[in-house]
């Protein structure tokens, strides 16, 4: 089974290089592709496939 990454797994391991608000402002924006595991109406618990961290990075990548 493929690892997820939690937002804080991602923010405080520097795996993007942003911040919370930052990321959850990409979720919104459809920038990076996340999965809700809350069930009902919870507030929302986004994780991240390694494919969903490799694609956004690839896609944000600054080509000299």
């Amino acid at each position: 089974m493929e690892k997820l990454y939690s937002i804080k797994e991602i923010v405080e391991k520097g795996l993007l290089g942003v911040k919370e608000r930052k990321l959850r402002q990409l979720i919104i924006d459809k920038e990076i592709e996340a999965i809700n595991i809350s069930k009902g109406s919870k507030r929302p618990n986004y994780r991240f496939t390694e494919q969903a961290l490799q694609n956004f990075l690839i896609k944000n990548s600054v080509t000299q």
